[in-house]
This record gives C-alpha cells, sequence and structure tokens, in this order.
C-alpha cells in the first residue's frame, strides 16, 4: 500500500468557523496522529512508484481482481486507484475486525494509550455541533436536508429512556466539537462526562469502544464509529445513520424516537448493558 497522506491542509472549517482553533491541528489536519508502517511504500519510492506506474481505476468486482487482467507489463508498477464513497458501508461489510485492526496499526502509540485509558464505556454520545451541520427551521428539514444539527433536548431524553429501559444510569461519555455551554443541559445529567483528548482518532477509538452509540445524524463521525464498534446504535428521526448503508440482523442501526422509542432497541440495549 502507498503511504497515505493524512496531514492536508482544510481551510473550510476555518471560514465556516465553530471550531476550536486550538485543537484544529489535531482534529482537522490530523497533524501528529498517524506513523508510516515498514509494509507501506513511502518517500522516495513513493514518487517513483507514482511517477512511473499505470494508474486503474477501482475494478467493480475487486474481489476477482488479479493484475493480469490488466495486462501488465514486465517492470511496470499498477497503481490501484480508489475514489468517492461509492456504495458507503456496504462494500466493506463483514471487514470492520480487519479495518480497525489495521486503523489502531496506522495510529501513534499516544493517541491508543488515551483511547485505551478510557476502556468499555456503555454510552457514547457524539453530538456534531460544527458549523457544517445547519440547525433545522421545520421539523420537516430533519426528512428532507443533509447535515441537520441533532437538538441536544433529543440527546438528554434518548439517553434517559435508554438508562429508564436498563434500571440504572449507565455512564455516559460525551464526544464533541462543541463548548461546555452548548452541551450545558446534556453534561449536567448524572454519570456523563465529556471528554477533550483534543485528537480525531482517540475520540474515534472511544467511541467504537462504547456498548451502545447515541449518534449524530447524518455525521460519518459517528458512522465510522458506529462501524467499528458494531454496537446498538440510534440517531435523530430523519436523520438515521442507515443512510450509510450501516445495519445488518447483527449490527441493529435504528432512527430512534424517545417519545414512541423502539422496543426491539431498547430490549437490545437491556440485553447490551445487562
Amino acid at each position: 500500500m502507498l503511504s497515505p497522506e493524512w496531514v492536508q491542509p482544510r481551510i473550510g472549517p476555518l471560514l465556516r468557523g465553530g471550531i476550536d482553533l486550538r485543537a484544529y491541528h489535531r482534529q482537522i489536519l490530523l497533524l501528529g496522529l498517524f506513523q508510516r508502517r515498514q509494509r507501506e511504500i513511502g518517500g522516495f519510492h513513493k514518487w517513483q512508484v507514482q511517477r512511473s506506474g499505470r494508474i486503474e481505476s477501482e475494478p467493480e468486482a475487486l474481489a476477482s481482481f488479479s493484475a493480469k487482467n490488466f495486462g501488465q507489463g514486465e517492470g511496470t508498477s499498477l497503481i490501484l486507484e480508489f475514489e468517492g464513497a461509492r456504495n458507503m458501508f456496504l462494500d466493506v461489510s463483514g471487514w470492520h475486525g480487519l479495518l480497525r485492526q489495521e486503523l489502531q496499526a496506522a495510529t501513534r502509540q499516544r493517541w491508543l494509550s488515551l483511547a485505551a485509558a478510557i476502556g468499555t464505556v456503555p454510552i457514547g454520545i457524539n453530538v456534531r455541533l460544527g458549523n457544517d451541520f445547519r440547525k433545522a427551521s421545520t421539523e420537516s428539514d430533519y426528512y428532507i436536508q443533509g447535515a441537520i444539527r441533532t437538538p441536544i433536548p433529543w440527546f438528554v431524553e434518548s439517553l434517559q429512556q435508554i438508562r429508564q429501559a436498563v434500571g440504572f444510569p449507565a455512564r455516559a461519555v460525551v464526544v464533541s466539537d462543541g463548548t461546555e455551554e452548548a452541551l450545558r443541559e446534556l453534561l449536567a445529567m448524572e454519570n456523563v462526562t465529556f471528554l477533550r483528548p483534543g485528537c480525531a482518532i482517540s475520540d474515534l477509538l472511544i467511541l467504537s469502544n462504547t456498548k451502545i452509540l447515541i449518534g449524530s445524524g447524518g455525521s460519518s463521525f459517528s458512522a465510522w464509529a458506529s462501524f467499528l464498534g458494531q454496537m446498538p446504535t440510534i440517531s435523530h428521526p430523519g436523520q438515521s445513520l442507515e443512510w450509510f448503508k450501516l445495519g445488518s440482523a447483527v449490527h441493529l442501526v435504528r432512527a430512534f424516537d424517545p417519545g414512541n422509542p423502539s422496543d426491539d432497541f431498547l430490549a437490545k440495549a437491556r440485553e447490551v448493558l445487562a
């Protein structure tokens, strides 16, 4: 594998505002989070391969791929190029274990240790409040628009429903790009902790190591945490994470209405938090 270029300038988040500039380098630029592994091609060798190799787009039937299908000439490097989201998580369904293992292998030890110190948490809550998510003007916005900000009261009421179903105030951790003031109603709840490790990869690994995930609808970050952890996951009605083609008979992903909670999800919550 060609060594990834994790650090890339991103001006959009700065222009939109609403982010903590102190965390910009580790939350947005991904500076200092990852390391190159020995089996990856990097540096001058990578430049040589990219310059002399022949580039082919990712084949539709990747499982049946063979370099011979492309008539690869002797001494010529063949580069398979992957681009775009395509079928979201559908094409990697069942490969979450391997992908999590590879992601951790590329992560610097400092951030692995930070996530490991938190350990397994009963309930993870991911609250996206950045300006790339818009506030809903009407209730119908949740059903006809993407990247709508999930209101804080929904997180509060959803957590209350889960705790009521299991019969005790299970510990919950909040990972968010919002401020403590914006999250005040949620953080005031019993046994809720706001985690601020200031690093995108440790945030992701912590969320993926929870037993239940309360996610932000439309958030690919919540979707990745759910995919890697394969835990029961809920999001706001109309903003279901099923849009990312998550969910299976084993991996329960649901839109959740605290006023009319789904029995199958609450039964699953009781099972995993027993």
